[in-house]
């Protein structure tokens, strides 16, 4: 199986995409739990007020610092039939 990182599944979709820029500035993760602070506190104090975006929180911070890897055991391509192939491929 192919592992790629956060990064370069972006750097495909800019390429599929045909984009020229590349605007994305990176930050670590823990300047963007502090930017994110302040709305995740209003988010929790105050559930009823409607919040923009969910990707911008410091949950979201943690889930994409975290790996993805499937599980040993798990059902692959084969067991759903699908013939796999690289996500680079045909690019």
């Amino acid at each position: 199986p192919e592992v790629m990182t956060y990064r370069e599944v972006y750097d495909v979709i800019i390429k599929t995409l045909r984009l020229k820029t590349d605007d994305t500035v990176p930050i670590p993760g823990w300047l963007a739990k502090m930017v994110f602070a302040p709305k995740d506190w209003a988010r929790r104090s105050l559930p009823t007020l409607p919040m923009s975006n969910w990707m911008f929180s410091a949950d979201y911070v943690d889930e994409i610092s975290a790996g993805k890897v499937v599980p040993f055991g798990a059902l692959g391509f084969k067991d759903l039939g699908i013939t796999a192939t690289k996500v680079t491929e045909g690019l």
